[in-house]
């Protein structure tokens, strides 16, 4: 029986990784799998985590649910590839997730909101920051 890919729990991420991405679809249980997220759309990409140290597969969780996390990778749009060890058998998502630089403007702001005001730190509101 071959597995299919049907969709992602995310739409974007951002470009320093460690997000959690859960692929839902048809998988064997039993089998182990890999994912690679990047630009070529193969097992070229960078290789996603499996959450375990020295664990470089992970297991169907749930029975359609594949979890995996993040690596580096480029901002652009990422296709999604899993690999099912077992068989060699492989599925792509092309272009099915956007990875975006990281962006530190709301970390900023709410440690700006917590500190006293006498601290001076700066704008307390994201939407007083100027607009780039």
């Amino acid at each position: 029986m071959a597995f299919t890919l049907s969709s992602l729990n995310l739409s974007s991420v951002a470009e320093d990784g460690g997000y959690e991405l859960k692929i839902t679809g048809s998988f064997e249980a039993g089998h182990r799998y890999r994912a690679f997220l990047g630009d070529i759309g193969n097992t070229s990409d960078p290789e996603c985590f499996s959450g375990y140290p020295q664990q470089r597969w992970v297991n169907v969780w749930n029975g359609v649910t594949v979890r995996v996390w993040t690596p580096r990778v480029y901002p652009g749009l990422s296709s999604v590839t899993v690999l099912d060890i077992d068989t060699s058998e492989s599925h792509t998502l092309v272009d099915y997730i956007t990875v975006v630089y990281q962006q530190y403007r709301t970390t900023v702001v709410n440690m700006k909101k917590v500190f006293p005001l006498f601290y001076q730190v700066g704008i307390r509101d994201i939407n007083l920051f100027p607009r780039i």
